[in-house]
């Protein structure tokens, strides 16, 4: 009997505990490709289908041919490759939690945290950290867009590269929070808040783009139906005052008649 009731109760322990699983870090020795079928692999079409693999670590695709979406969610790939992250164009990177891609390719080729051959977006609430960390590469980009633009959405975007920061040059949106430096490295400070025409172009090696959260402003008060009330009668539209000389006519008439 005892042990029935231990094995029910073990099983509703399991039944309320949530069940989480914690993203694992990757570290390749490939860049991870996404290719126009919408599969993961390791640098080119015809590498190793590591989808379902990354999909374990937090990147998961989901989209269509042309518009695929890549959910990054506590994902972290570290790559000795010339690019972490390879993408076609029009693709929308959408950001949960703190996600981090890095190249540290030491070569005579030109390194890229994320390259995309076409426009690239970034959504969602989570940050990204973009980071070709070998400050002595010729030319490195955190983020280089082809053949398209840069557009941050949501979360907190960090690039950086030897070269600069992001190719192309990305024009910082009014009231989006960012940090830039000469250098690789993050400058400190609160950052500043874009007017709209502040550009992070090739001066910058080190970018950081904050979306502002937009909060739903506190309801207003319901408003008094009839800010200046009358006194209504019989809940007709007419005033009380009307309602009074009217009967006052009425029954003036009336005593008239009679006397």
């Amino acid at each position: 009997m005892k042990k029935t009731i231990s094995l029910i109760l073990a099983l509703v322990i399991m039944a309320v505990l949530p069940l989480t699983a914690n993203a694992v870090a990757v570290t390749a020795d490939y860049t991870l490709f996404l290719y126009s079928d919408g599969k993961l692999y390791t640098d080119h079409w015809s590498g190793e289908d590591v989808t379902a693999a990354m999909a374990a670590a937090g990147a998961v695709v989901t989209g269509s041919s042309g518009a695929w979406v890549l959910t990054l969610t506590d994902f972290s790939f570290e790559t000795a490759s010339e690019w972490g992250l390879n993408v076609p164009g029009n693709t929308t990177i959408v950001l949960n939690g703190a996600n981090t891609i890095e190249s540290t390719y030491n070569g005579t080729k030109n390194p890229a945290g994320i390259i995309s051959s076409g426009a690239l977006t970034i959504n969602g609430s989570g940050s990204l950290d973009v980071v070709t960390s070998n400050a002595s590469a010729t030319i490195s980009y955190g983020i280089h867009a082809v053949v398209g633009s840069i557009t941050i959405n949501g979360g907190t975007v960090t690039a950086v590269g030897a070269t600069r920061a992001m190719l192309p040059s990305y024009t910082v949106p009014n009231g989006y929070k960012y940090w830039v430096n000469t250098a690789m490295q993050a400058p400190g400070g609160e950052g500043s808040v874009s007017d709209g025409s502040f550009v992070v172009d090739i001066t910058y090696k080190y970018a950081k783009i904050e979306v502002p959260v937009l909060t739903d402003p506190e309801p207003d008060p319901d408003p008094d139906p009839d800010p200046d009330p009358k006194k209504y009668i019989f809940s007709t539209k007419y005033e009380a005052t009307t309602i009074n000389w009217i009967l006052f006519f009425v029954c003036f008439g009336w005593i008239w008649m009679w006397f």
